[in-house]
């Protein structure tokens, strides 16, 4: 699970533009620099987003163009932007799913056509809400809009197996509480902390001292342990300045969560293994993803393995708009929004071979590209080609291909290898390719319907 971090300021961000304190004026003066608190899930999934987080995506070299999933804790300004819906309208016509209390639908619906592929799902504590591959776990919250119920938080189950308590806003929890999240174990508790040195100014919020109980009582609880990244945001000029705010919240097992930066929480281990592992019985028909750069031999590779195992075989080359095909043949290196229709086919192509089994070939550069290709079919798993630089230059160079081998550094560089928790195998490209699928079958404890014998 990657989460990326748009805004972790209050409200009012810090420092606050209306204001010359100590506080505002350190951190002015340091360039650290807070908007409304916002998220960006797996590039997927926007969690509380507000009117600050299209700008802080992009300050942070991201965009919103794969969102998806838009999950609101409650209708407060800096918690909703419903004006958001109708500048993804402008571009865009992919479904989304809008998610939180009844306040925030209704604040929304205005903003929408008709029409709009837009699904309502209405939250109320207790209820657990499939969005895509994502799961998620609606907790009560301790704020309040305008009447009890009409603010919540989220625990995020991803596809990967990666989880996120989402607590933003809540003031301190009652004892009974913590039951709601009994051996959770997150991965990443990103945490309100509001008035740091102030007290208890509200009771929908959280200072140093209660924030510091509550992780407290997360960890009594394990639904945090040793290996959670537990993040303070919501983030206001009542704290102290950034040195001595890391210091105080590191005595809680806490930081202080930055704009921008992408948290991955820990590493795949024991917990979610999958890569390198034999596919399960159930996948007797395989779905298989043949992915690398541009050279690695995907399509002859992927289509053998295809015969191999008696499965359909398709090229994502196919799948790509003429658009794309002219882009790459100039020279000029796809970005994502260019992407992300091409997986999107992709995607659907895997989602309606899964009763049949079958494989195609497609680059599947990212994790988050590799994300959105499960999302319809979540037993896929990917063969990965690689193989010496030098060698794929000269795959390119001899072969007739609208990639031309310019465009190879790119690809290298956008690259993101397979992780620990990705169901997948990497294989060497030098030898034959019967060689090459001779291990992956083997590797992966496939069953062949045509085993070469000589």
């Amino acid at each position: 699970m990657r989460v990326r971090l748009l805004g972790t300021g209050a409200a009012d961000g810090w420092p606050q533009a209306f204001c010359r304190c100590d506080s505002c004026t350190v951190q002015r003066a340091g360039g650290v620099l807070r908007v409304p608190t916002s998220a960006l899930v797996d590039e997927a999934l926007l969690v509380d987003g507000n009117a600050d987080s299209p700008g802080a995506a992009t300050r942070a070299g991201a965009d919103l163009a794969g969102v998806r999933h838009l999950l609101v804790s409650h209708a407060h300004v800096d918690h909703l932007a419903p004006q958001l819906l109708l500048f993804r309208s402008w571009v865009s016509q992919e479904p989304i799913d809008v998610v939180g209390p009844a306040p925030v639908i209704e604040a929304c619906r205005p903003w929408v056509a008709p029409d709009a592929p837009v699904r309502w799902i209405e939250t109320r504590v207790g209820d657990e809400i499939e969005l895509g591959r994502y799961r998620v776990r609606v907790l009560p919250a301790n704020h309040r809009v305008l009447a009890d119920g009409d603010a919540v938080l989220y625990d995020v189950l991803g596809p990967d197996g990666g989880r996120l308590l989402w607590g933003c806003d809540t003031g301190p929890w009652e004892p009974e509480w913590f039951e709601t999240v009994r051996d959770a174990d997150f991965d990443v508790v990103v945490l309100e902390q509001t008035f740091g040195d102030a007290g208890q100014v509200s009771d929908g919020h959280l200072h140093l001292d209660s924030f510091a109980e509550l992780v407290a009582g997360l960890r009594g609880v394990g639904a945090a342990t040793a290996a959670t990244e537990v993040l303070a945001v919501h983030l206001s000029h009542h704290n102290p300045p950034e040195p001595e705010l890391a210091a105080r919240l590191a005595a809680a097992g806490a930081r202080p969560g930055r704009d921008g930066e992408l948290v991955t929480g820990r590493p795949a281990g024991p917990r979610r293994p999958a890569y390198g592992r034999p596919m399960t019985a159930r996948d007797d028909r395989p779905l298989v993803v043949a992915m690398g750069i541009s050279g690695t031999g995907k399509s002859a590779v992927g289509r053998a393995a295809a015969e191999r195992l008696g499965v359909p075989y398709a090229d994502g080359d196919d799948y790509h708009p003429q658009s794309n095909i002219a882009k790459m043949a100039a020279g000029v290196p796809l970005t994502d929004e260019d992407r992300w229709p091409w997986l999107e086919d992709v995607a659907g192509w895997l989602a309606d071979h899964q009763a049949t089994g079958g494989v195609i070939a497609c680059s599947a550069l990212k994790r988050v590209y590799r994300d959105l290709l499960r999302r319809g079919a979540d037993r896929v798993g990917f063969l990965h080609l690689v193989g010496d630089h030098d060698l794929i230059q000269e795959r390119m160079e001899k072969r007739d291909h609208f990639m031309p081998p310019t465009l190879l550094a790119s690809q290298e560089s956008t690259l993101e290898p397979l992780q620990d928790d990705e169901l997948g195998w990497e294989l060497d490209i030098t030898p034959s390719i019967e060689q090459i699928v001779d291990e992956f079958v083997e590797r992966a404890g496939l069953h062949q319907v045509d085993r070469p014998t000589g």
